[in-house]
């Protein structure tokens, strides 16, 4: 469970990073993953880039995101993804 703390910082904690990269995903619908560390630093601070791996692994868990090999970005996808059978 993720439960805040009265030293935790929310405009810096891994919640207000998930929604910045969703709120980013709304306008543009791929972001390469080099530049994410230098955005979440530019729109937060440089203290919220420790919590931009776990975002990016909570949102890949909840089928927010796709990695893109290839191009080397992360891919917003509206629906959860589909289990396969």
């Amino acid at each position: 469970m993720i439960r805040p703390t009265k030293y935790m910082r929310l405009e810096q904690c891994l919640l207000r990073v998930v929604a910045l990269l969703l709120e980013s995903f709304m306008t543009v619908p791929a972001l390469p993953v080099s530049e994410i560390n230098g955005f979440v630093a530019e729109s937060l601070g440089e203290a919220a880039t420790t919590n931009v791996q776990a975002a990016i692994s909570l949102l890949y868990l909840l089928g927010a995101v796709e990695y893109d090999l290839t191009t080397d970005t992360l891919l917003y996808t509206a629906s959860p993804r589909e289990e396969k059978e």
